[in-house]
């Protein structure tokens, strides 16, 4: 009988300890101090897999339960006119409760055209696009690049022996570069630039895309020369891709 509650009670113990979890919970304010309602909050395992999402209420309130002992980042995002914040490093223990109290400070206005930089992990990377044209500067974020690429492996002698090329260093070729972004509400970004720096006449300029580091410094840099926005799509799923045709590229 003794072994048998020895059994059980060891058993309880270790149940206790494998299912012991911690929580987190805070306030999302903006600058003025003021609770901000209906913020998105996630918390980030240390794998950059999102673990869970909630919402914040009336008072910019949010609470996660149940979430196992470890580091994690807690991001806020999706407030209209609001940039996003975000904590690293934020540990939880067993039976314990972390608070993360996050502040999102107003929108760069720059005539209301340019999208701040999200926090992580709403993207897997951050791209800067500025594009200056006809004198002025638009800036913009993106979540993904491509493209970014040229060529120079194929001419045709004067005189040929056949009608095949020569495979060598020849006429250098550079395909369209391509940037997507997600579609945030009231976002209208690609589609002014696209009014604004499209049509007969208008003039070539030239782009730097900016591969950004987790402290918005540029870890690498491309310059697109001669460049003009050829083709803009949008789809259901909250997508914007930009096509941008140019004529040289440089890597810094």
């Amino acid at each position: 009988m003794k072994n048998i509650i020895f059994t059980i009670a060891a058993f309880l113990l270790f149940a206790s300890a494998a299912f012991a979890q911690g929580s987190i919970e805070g306030t999302i304010t903006d600058a003025k101090g003021k609770g901000v309602a209906n913020v998105t909050v996630t918390v980030v395992g240390a794998n950059g897999k999102p673990v869970a999402t909630v919402k914040t209420d009336a008072d910019g309130a949010y609470m996660f339960e149940n979430i196992a002992a470890g580091k994690y980042k807690i991001a806020a995002y999706g407030a209209p006119r609001l940039d996003s914040a975000f904590r690293e490093n934020v540990v939880v223990e067993d039976d314990d409760a972390a608070t993360v109290d996050l502040t999102l400070s107003a929108e760069s206005p720059n005539g209301g055209k340019t999208q701040t930089k999200p926090a992580w992990p709403t993207v897997k990377y951050s791209f800067e696009i500025q594009h200056n044209v006809g004198g002025k500067t638009y800036k913009f974020i993106a979540e993904e690049v491509g493209g970014l690429s040229g060529e120079s492996i194929e001419y045709k002698p004067p005189q040929p022996a056949d009608d095949s090329t020569v495979k060598g260093p020849g006429i250098k070729k550079y395909g369209a570069v391509y940037v997507k972004k997600g579609i945030f509400k009231d976002d209208k970004v690609f589609w002014d630039k696209f009014r604004h720096v499209t049509g007969p006449g208008s003039p070539r300029g030239t782009i730097t895309i900016r591969l950004l580091d987790e402290s918005a410094g540029t870890a690498m840099s491309w310059t697109l020369t001669n460049a003009f926005i050829s083709k803009l799509v949008g789809n259901a799923d909250a997508i914007e891709s930009m096509t941008i045709s140019h004529e040289g590229l440089l890597l810094r």
